[in-house]
Parts: structure tokens; C-alpha cells; sequence
């Protein structure tokens, strides 16, 4: 079940490495160049994308790249509604993925330890990218490449749904179970990919 789950994560990456290319040269011959730090290109076309700006309201030239990664985390959007049905309840309108540099080695938070995938935690910031970013300066992108950010969300699924996959083969196959339902001679699962992060579940050793 293992060895599934990374095959299908690993054929996901070489996919994603190829179309995030194809999305790069894309925006490179309309003028955009996209990079991980803040640049005029990358931020300009983020501003539009981050509350999921209609294409046909953006500039010109970033129509086509806009148009690509709203297909993709359509497509996505789909395959998890059909490999999980409930996800459907956490659909968030105007979604554009995003993810924060973890604070610095030492910083205080009371931030509980993340269980669920990035992409199920409903958005708590309003307003315009820019001013989000003004008035928290605690905060930082991880990237400020839209092609990268929507590549790392459809990654997020696969492991997720590869992740349901697989505890379904292993529970079929009684090799997993809930801890509080395991023999004591049971170890906890360690390192479990996303599926397994909202549930404890406790395996042969």
C-alpha cells in the first residue's frame, strides 16, 4: 500500500514538474517572469489571482497563464469531491492557495500542531494581497510564484487521496486499526502521510 502511495506521488511530481514549465514559458512569453521572491510579475499577477479575479478582468497579458492554474484547481477541486464526497461542505469560494514561511526557530505561538491538509483550513485574512502583507508583518509567503503555490496545493491532494487509498487497503487487510482499538502490542503510526493525520491509528510493528 505503501509503495502505491509514493508511485502515485512520485508520477503526480513528474507531471506537475512538466506542466509547471509549460505555465512558466507561458508567462515568460507574455512578458511575465515569475520567481519565488517578490517581483513586479509575480506579485502583479498574484494581487489579481489571491480573491480569484475573473480572467476577463485581468490584464491582457496574464490572461492565459490565469486561466491555466483556475482550470488546474478546478480539475483538483473535482478529483477530491469525487474521492471525498464531504469535501464538497469545505469548498471555499474564491480560493487561490497560499502557504506562510513557518515563524523562525525559538518564536512563540500557541498554534496547535497541523492535522489537516493546508487547503481545508478556511482563510481568516481579507482583503487585497498587498494589504495583507502591509499591515502583518509577521507574515511572509512561502513563494511568491502562483505556478509554484498552485503546484503544491494539487500535490496536497494526490498525497491525500493517495493517503485514503492506501489506509483503506492496510484497514481491509487489518494492518491497521484506531489506537484505541489496537492490541497493546501495537505501535503508533509515525511519519503518516496527510490521510492519516486527522485519525490516530496504530500498526503492526
Amino acid at each position: 500500500a505503501w509503495a502505491e502511495y509514493e508511485g502515485k506521488v512520485r508520477l503526480a511530481l513528474d507531471d506537475l514538474n512538466v506542466w509547471g514549465n509549460a505555465q512558466r514559458q507561458t508567462a515568460r512569453q507574455a512578458g511575465i517572469n515569475l520567481t519565488r521572491e517578490p517581483s513586479e510579475g509575480s506579485v502583479s499577477l498574484l494581487e489579481g489571482l489571491w480573491q480569484r479575479t475573473p480572467v476577463e478582468q485581468l490584464p491582457e497579458n496574464q490572461r492565459p497563464v490565469a486561466q491555466a492554474l483556475y482550470a488546474a484547481l478546478d480539475a483538483e477541486e473535482a478529483s477530491m469531491v469525487a474521492r471525498d464526497t464531504n469535501f464538497s461542505n469545505r469548498l471555499l469560494a474564491d480560493y487561490f492557495p497560499h502557504l506562510f514561511k513557518p515563524r523562525p526557530s525559538g518564536a512563540k505561538t500557541t498554534r496547535a500542531p497541523r492535522r489537516k491538509p493546508f487547503f481545508t483550513k478556511e482563510r481568516q485574512l481579507q482583503g487585497p494581497l498587498g494589504e495583507v502583507l502591509s499591515e502583518r508583518s509577521d507574515l511572509e509567503l512561502f513563494t511568491y510564484d502562483p505556478v509554484e503555490m498552485v503546484q503544491r496545493r494539487i500535490l496536497a491532494g494526490v498525497q491525500y487521496r493517495a493517503g485514503l487509498d492506501a489506509v483503506d487497503r492496510l484497514k481491509s487487510a487489518g494492518a491497521v486499526m484506531r489506537r484505541s482499538q489496537a492490541p497493546a502490542d501495537w505501535v503508533p503510526l509515525r511519519n503518516a502521510p496527510p490521510a492519516l493525520q486527522t485519525h490516530p491509528f496504530a500498526t503492526t510493528s
